[in-house]
């Protein structure tokens, strides 16, 4: 990020500027695509994190109501479209973001108003998501800071997975799978995915890490238990230490303005993932993004170069930013997870019963074909038996005739 910023500032303006030119864009792969897009929003986040804030959905993206009976629908072409696709893939990279909780009942902290509505002792100090989600209260009010993240340590926990997860476990029962989730409430593993199929990019919310990591020398993590929360005063009574006991510690999760976080779980995540990649590049993926947003795009993103890389087609599931990118090729589903997942399960189980009973139509008919030529051949062993058989039966013996002098 030193290196990009650098580059930024001391990049000389482009000749056509200078000529008072227009500078002619380029209309597919622009600088605005995948990994310079991330930096960008990296660099954004760091310098100022109120510019993340949600846009406004541009007016072509609003549902109509034809849209929402067509989807309500679960035989519906869309459904049956994103269906073949999962049917015909060989693996699926899942990406998967706040989207996917919300149905479970957790917020997604969308605008200030939902944000308070969850923490109301913050709507009175004018502290919204982004505000709160920084590194600094751990140093300055550590009480708050971990009431606001005890309170989430504790919600997550106590909340189930909502049935989407299980479908969408069934849908990857038969194929290699990964999932690539800036979620940090663990709900993955909480739902039975493999652990090593997982990469938690923004951290693991049940993780302590220390709170100046490369000063106490201590880079690792532990398990937190259940925090007690005051949640009338959003306070926590007893604060969790670091690995080190020497400090008040912190969530292992990436914040805004955050410069300490400790990622050596996530770069081992990441490097499986990588081994996982190099396995399926001469294979058809399926990319499935799930209730990804534009607020931190970092796993949008991170589906949308995945796809681009390997040409692979896309099913995008989410009922505000639902547009594809031109250069991707896939589904579109402006529907919840919960009930796009559920209506997709449907449909792939009844492809899979299907291939399931033509396969076995063809193995009884390959069976068949083989007892056929079985007795062919056994009916022409037998002949070939009864040939030598008849060949090799004693002729009789026929008198010979008498000669002119025994006459």
């Amino acid at each position: 990020l030193r290196i990009v910023g650098w580059l930024g500032s001391s990049r000389p303006r482009p000749l056509s500027s200078r000529l008072n030119k227009p500078v002619r864009k380029r209309e597919r792969f622009g600088d605005d695509d995948m990994i310079p897009s991330i930096i960008k929003d990296l660099e954004a986040m760091r310098d100022d994190p109120s510019s993340f804030q949600a846009p406004p959905p541009p007016s072509d993206q609003k549902i109509t109501k034809e849209q929402m009976e067509l989807l309500a629908d679960p035989w519906s072409p869309e459904i049956k479209e994103a269906a073949n696709l999962v049917h015909e893939a060989d693996a699926i990279f899942i990406t998967a973001g706040a989207g996917m909780g919300v149905d479970s009942g957790l917020p997604d902290f969308r605008g200030d108003e939902g944000f308070w509505k969850a923490y109301p002792p913050l709507k009175s100090r004018g502290l919204g998501f982004q505000e709160m989600a920084t590194p600094r209260w751990f140093d300055e009010e550590p009480q708050l800071a971990w009431g606001f993240y005890g309170h989430r340590v504790n919600l997550y926990r106590k909340t189930a997975p909502h049935s989407g997860f299980e479908d969408l476990k069934n849908i990857c029962a038969e194929k290699p799978y990964f999932i690539y989730t800036s979620n940090v409430d663990g709900h993955f593993h909480k739902a039975g995915f493999k652990p090593n199929c997982i990469v938690e990019c923004h951290g693991n919310i049940n993780h302590v890490q220390c709170l100046k990591p490369f000063i106490c020398g201590k880079e690792t993590t532990y398990e937190v238990a259940n925090l007690q929360v005051d949640e009338e005063r959003l306070e926590c009574r007893l604060l969790p230490h670091c690995p080190c006991k020497k400090d008040v510690g912190r969530p292992n999760v990436l914040m805004f303005n955050d410069w300490d976080w400790v990622q050596n779980f996530t770069d081992l995540q990441q490097d499986l993932f990588n081994k996982w990649k190099k396995t399926v590049e001469q294979r058809r993926v399926l990319v499935f993004d799930i209730g990804t947003g534009e607020t931190v795009p970092t796993a949008r993103r991170t589906g949308e170069w995945i796809a681009t890389e390997l040409q692979a087609p896309m099913i995008r599931i989410n009922p505000i930013d639902f547009e594809l990118p031109r250069r991707i090729f896939g589904v579109s589903l402006p529907i919840p997870a919960k009930e796009a997942l559920s209506k997709l399960w449907e449909q792939v189980s009844a492809l899979r019963l299907e291939a399931q009973l033509k396969e076995e139509r063809k193995k009884k008919a390959q069976l068949m074909e083989t007892e056929r030529k079985m007795e062919e051949k056994k009916e022409a062993e037998e002949a070939r038996r009864n040939r030598v058989i008849t060949d090799k039966r004693p002729k009789p013996i026929r008198p010979q005739p008498k000669s002119k002098e025994e006459k």
